[in-house]
This record gives C-alpha cells, sequence and structure tokens, in this order.
C-alpha cells in the first residue's frame, strides 16, 4: 500500500514472530453483529471491506475543502509571520501579491467558498443562499479593488514623485478603505456568524494591513499628520473589533459542539483545530500590525498547541470506530488535552507494546502506553511522563529526538475483528505503527520507526500532513513545514480496551532557545518561561494571544526567563499585560534591577473573559547592563507577554 493512500483500509498478512503468546485478553469486548457479517468467514469480510472505507466522513469534496482551507490559512499566516513590522514598500507589495494569490486564485474555486463549506462542515449548518451569493460577490469586488490599489502602489514604488502616482495611490487606498468599511458587516450576518468567522478573519487581516499603510507611507503620500492619526485610530479600534469579534464567535461555535459522547469530542476538538489554524492564529498577529509599537521588523511566537485526531481506526464499514467504546466527552477531553502549561518540547519517547491475538496466526501488537521526555525552554533537565499502561508489556521501544524536529509522522489506524463466533463480532482497535520523520537546522534528515510485528488486520496510514500542512513547498524540509510534534497524549481505559495516542503539535514559529534578536523586535511570550514561583500560574489564553499565558498573583509571584542575548547590544524591554489592580513589577538580572507601576487595565471580570484591549503596554524607563532606553529606531526591542493579577513582583 502506498503510504500516500489514505482512502483505503488494508490487510497485513505479516510474517508471524516464532512465538505469539496467549496471556492477553482474548475478546476485550463484544458487539452484536449485523446481519451481512453473520455466517461470513473473516477473510471475505477482509476482501470486501478492504478499499470500501474513508477515514473522514462526508463527501471526498468537503474533506478536500476542510484540507484546502487549512492550508490556505498555514501559507498566510506564514507570509505574515515574515512581513512584520517591515515598513518597506517592497516587502508590503510583495506580501499583498502573494496575500491575493492565494484569496483570489486565477481559474480555480473561489477561496472564499472553500473556507465557508470547511466551517459548515465543522458544525453542520450551511449559509443560507442569500447571505452566501452577497459575501462572495462583495469578495469579489474586493479582491478587484485590492489588485487596483497594488497596481497603482507598485507604480508610485516605480515614481514616487510623480503626481499622477501618488494620486492614484491615494485615491485607491481610500476606496479600498470604503468598500472594507461597507462589505465587513455582510460578512458576519445574523445566525450565519460562526460558518463565516474564517472569511470575516480573512477579511479583517486584509483591512488592517490596508489601514497600517496609511501610518507607513501616508506622509510620503501628502496626508496631514492629523488625517495619519485619524486612520491610526480606526486601525486600533478596528482591531479591538474585529479580534473580539472572531473570539467570540469562534468560543460560541465550540460551545454548540460541546457534548458527552467520544464521537461528539471529535466533532469538538476537530472545530477547535481547524479554527485555531484558520481563525486564531491570524487574528494573534493583528496587534503586530500597530507600526508605533512596531515600527521596525519584529518577530512573533505562536505556542499554543494543536492535537491531531486520535490515533485509531474510523468508520470501518460493519466494524465501527474506536471511539463507540471510548470513554466519555470529558473523559477523553482530560486525558487527550494536556492543561495550559509552559511551552515545553519533546526530547525522547518509550513505547509499551502489548498484544491482542485470536490465534498465531492473526494479532496485533499496538501503542498500548508511553513515557514521554521533554524540556522546557533553555533548562538543562528532562521531565518526564507517563501515558496509558506499562503492564503486560511485549516490548519497548526507546527513541532519542534531541537536536531534531519531528515535522511529519505516518501512522496507522488498524483493527483484529473476528466473526466466527456464533452471535458476536470481536474487534480490537491500536495503533500497530508510526514512522517519525526528523530534520534538524541544517537539513539533515532522518527517520525514526515503531514497528512490532502484527498479523491479518485491517490498517489504514494517516498522514500527519494532512491535517497539519507544509507552510510552503520548499524542497528543503527545514525551511517547508509548518509544525514540530511537541507532545503525546493517551486516552487509556483498561474497561472499554481504549488504547489510542493523541499528537500535539507547537508552531514553527516558537524558537526553542528564547533567541532575541539583534536589529529587531523580539515577542517572547509568557509561557515561554523557564520556571514560575509561588503563586504563579498558567491560564488559557484567548484567541488573540497566540498561546498561554502566566498569571502571577499576591505579592511573591514570580516568573524567570532564560534567554539568549547577541552580545554588546542594548535593548529596551516592554512588556504587554493585564491587570485587575495598580500594583508594581519588578525585574531582576542583567546585573541589575527596577520597579515598575503597573496601571489597572480592566475590573470585575474573570480572566478567561479578558478582550483585546484589557492589555496594555509598558516600558522600563531606565538603564540596564546590556539595555538601554532610547527613542532611536535601530535600537532592538525585547517583549514580553503575560497576564498579571495582584503582582507584586517580576523576575527574570
Amino acid at each position: 500500500m502506498s503510504p500516500n493512500n489514505q482512502n483505503e483500509y488494508e490487510i497485513i498478512d505479516a510474517t508471524p514472530s516464532t512465538s505469539v503468546s496467549n496471556d492477553s485478553n482474548r475478546y476485550p469486548f463484544a458487539n452484536e453483529p449485523t446481519n451481512a457479517l453473520q455466517n461470513m468467514d473473516y477473510k471475505d469480510y477482509l476482501k470486501m471491506s478492504a478499499g470500501n472505507v474513508s477515514e473522514y466522513p462526508g463527501s471526498p469534496e468537503v474533506f478536500l475543502s476542510e484540507q484546502d482551507a487549512v492550508k490556505a490559512a498555514i501559507d498566510i499566516v506564514g507570509k505574515l509571520l515574515t512581513g512584520l513590522g517591515v515598513p518597506f514598500v517592497g516587502p508590503i507589495v510583495s506580501l499583498y501579491t502573494q496575500l491575493i494569490d492565494i484569496l483570489w486564485p486565477s481559474k480555480q474555486k473561489s477561496q472564499w467558498e472553500i473556507f465557508m463549506e470547511q466551517v459548515e462542515e465543522l458544525i453542520n449548518q450551511k449559509i443560507a443562499e442569500y447571505a452566501r451569493n452577497k459575501a462572495l460577490s462583495e469578495l469579489e469586488g474586493l479582491g478587484n479593488n485590492y489588485q487596483l490599489y497594488l497596481t497603482a502602489l507598485e507604480e508610485w514604488k516605480e515614481n514616487p514623485n510623480g503626481s499622477r502616482a501618488l494620486r492614484d495611490v491615494r485615491n485607491r487606498f481610500e476606496i479600498l478603505d470604503s468598500l472594507f468599511t461597507q462589505y465587513m458587516p455582510s460578512f458576519r450576518v445574523t445566525n450565519f456568524e460562526v460558518p463565516f468567522l474564517t472569511v470575516y478573519t480573512m477579511a479583517a487581516n486584509l483591512h488592517l494591513l490596508l489601514l497600517r499603510d496609511a501610518s507607513i507611507f501616508g506622509e510620503e503620500w501628502g496626508l496631514s499628520t492629523s488625517t495619519i492619526n485619524n486612520y491610526y485610530n480606526r486601525q486600533m479600534k478596528l482591531t479591538a473589533e474585529y479580534s473580539d469579534h472572531c473570539v467570540k464567535w469562534y468560543e460560541t461555535g465550540l460551545a454548540k459542539l460541546k457534548g458527552s459522547s467520544a464521537k461528539q469530542w471529535i466533532d469538538y476538538y476537530r472545530f477547535r483545530r481547524e479554527m485555531t489554524l484558520t481563525v486564531l492564529d491570524v487574528v494573534a498577529l493583528f496587534s503586530s500590525y500597530d507600526t508605533r509599537t512596531y515600527p521596525i521588523e519584529t518577530t512573533a511566537q505562536l505556542t499554543r498547541e494543536v492535537y491531531m485526531d486520535p490515533l485509531g481506526a474510523v468508520d470501518v464499514s460493519n466494524i465501527g470506530s474506536w471511539y463507540d467504546k471510548a470513554p466519555s466527552f470529558s473523559a477523553i477531553e482530560s486525558a487527550a488535552i494536556r492543561p495550559p502549561h509552559l511551552f515545553d518540547f519533546i526530547t525522547g519517547l518509550i513505547v509499551y507494546t502489548q498484544l491482542r491475538n485470536l490465534t498465531s496466526d492473526r494479532y496485533i501488537r499496538f501503542w498500548a502506553g508511553h513515557t514521554i521526555g521533554y524540556k522546557k525552554v533553555n533548562t538543562p533537565e528532562t521531565n518526564v511522563q507517563m501515558y496509558g499502561t506499562n503492564q503486560n508489556l511485549q516490548d519497548t521501544s526507546t527513541f532519542d529526538f534531541k537536536g531534531y524536529n519531528i515535522y511529519k509522522t505516518l501512522s496507522k489506524d488498524a483493527v483484529l475483528f473476528d466473526i466466527s463466533q456464533s452471535g458476536y463480532t470481536y474487534t480490537f482497535f491500536g495503533m500497530p505503527e508510526v514512522e517519525f520523520f526528523l530534520v534538524n537546522q541544517v537539513n539533515n534528515t532522518s527517520k525514526l520507526v515503531y514497528k512490532p510485528v502484527s498479523k491479518d488486520i485491517i490498517q489504514k496510514t494517516r498522514d500527519s500532513e494532512l491535517e497539519l500542512p507544509p507552510a510552503t513547498s520548499d524542497p528543503i524540509i527545514s525551511n517547508a513545514y509548518s509544525h514540530r510534534l511537541g507532545h503525546i497524549t493517551f486516552i487509556y481505559s483498561s474497561s472499554t480496551s481504549t488504547y489510542v495516542p493523541v499528537f500535539s503539535w507547537t508552531h514553527r514559529s516558537a524558537d526553542l532557545t528564547n533567541t532575541v534578536k539583534s536589529g529587531e523586535i523580539t515577542q517572547i511570550p509568557g509561557g515561554k518561561s523557564s520556571t514560575i514561583g509561588r503563586n504563579t500560574y498558567i491560564i488559557k489564553g484567548r484567541g488573540y494571544t497566540g498561546g498561554d499565558l502566566v498569571a502571577l498573583t499576591d505579592r511573591i509571584g514570580s516568573c524567570e526567563f532564560q534567554m539568549i542575548f547577541p552580545e554588546s547590544q542594548r535593548f529596551r524591554i516592554r512588556i504587554r499585560y493585564a491587570s485587575n489592580e495598580t500594583s508594581y513589577i519588578s525585574l531582576y538580572g542583567l546585573n541589575q534591577s527596577g520597579t515598575l507601576k503597573f496601571n489597572q487595565t480592566y475590573s470585575n471580570k474573570n480572566e478567561n473573559d479578558l478582550t483585546y484591549n484589557d492589555f496594555k503596554y509598558i516600558e522600563y524607563p531606565r538603564n540596564y547592563q546590556g539595555i538601554t532606553y532610547k527613542k532611536a529606531s535601530q535600537d532592538e526591542v525585547l517583549e514580553i507577554k503575560f497576564i498579571k493579577t495582584k503582582l507584586n513582583l517580576f523576575q527574570r
């Protein structure tokens, strides 16, 4: 079977090992058979089912739309990350050209329609025809006018002193801004806010980028200071409005999918993953379009985690899915999804293998549990955590990932079953194989494989890049991948014989060393602390934060960052924070210390209900060894993001 074949289960008839013990449970659970299965030999059924099952419910066309939506969004986020804070017309023209090519591809299906279909499928709600057609028509008009603005911008770039070029670019800017202002309500029609959400996010992103141009080029275009300020203020107002809308309706859509069964959890988490990739990752970058806060090149990082679908067989004809007798919705959420935590990355793995067998010629060896090794940023200690079970083992397999990123996995979803027992069908779901594809910073690649021997099972390959596509088609792998494997959790229940690994992935923009870059602004999310002190905890960030946040409480809350600084550089330190009262923060390190007053930014709110404007910026106004405060644009800025409540001490 081709490793790229995602639409067919195959029958594996591996050469058996020299001995297969019979001490494992032979029949962990049984199902009532359908009429079609009764009196049928299992090999006949294998022939009947092979090639007859799709891993993903629904039509292939809909699944392709979901893939295309995610791939386009990952591509867009990658391009936005590389263009933050670059105040030059050439790179901006290049960025707009790339965005237009993605969002309005020539001679292909509308990307905007693909975005709509993606969310419609995720929530099982169709957009009314009138609303869909109106939105698509207006998006077509926006695309045409964005192209006219881009042409005018390019002509002005070539002839910056030409009166006609200057007049045209200003006119096109004003027209396009007016059209966005007029059309944005069409992308949040009442009762269809959630299925329109990806469209709304992408349109909002384009509008904010456009408004940013007034701050970058306004003076050269001859705009007055008051006019530039008005555009800037509108950009800031709309940044908050657009961000809060996206986060609100993301959370609304997610809440509606909450259920009680394992199958409902699959739908719930698929929405969470795909909307993180197509909506929240984009929204997290909106704040970085502020040219007065980010006047030079800026490095932003996304530290959120996204999880692949659990690695178990799904919709095997007349047999079922791993989740049919799995634990409850809440039990899976608790087992599969890690609570808020400091950013970390996988360094090693021990996989525990068990056996289920029907006869000496029909058996499956599968991943029954594991111990994972992982590190926090710039810390020498390796943390370990065990998942699943390490009892009644056939074997253990050890993997060392140090120095490499896992950019892709190919795994097997498998079923061992039997219909020979009168009145019952035996089924057991397990994962018998996974390939880890590794790459390091200099593009050296490697592959590590977990593959104990199994025989007479139905299995199908799962490619992680179908759920988390590469960022680009660059043949250099170290440049192309979008996510790295960060952690592996596990859904385990001995009572239902559930053994399902869950792979968690982090965005490649989150560097593993907290390196402060020379000549630009470096954003270090609070979740990339190396340690936190007493009365300090990690909370889930809302969509516009790009990851979890550090919350410091009482008078001794603290967190510590380990960073790599360029030699002989001078930095300003800026903190983005939210606080429910006025208090003070102290910085220790760099051979000096200092204290800064934090003003209250919100009140009478739960930390999970914070809005965009509840976060503010504050800078240290004094000199530190290796750090200086100056207004010169060439000075570097180190920005740290976190949340505080009743904070008194912040420690580096």
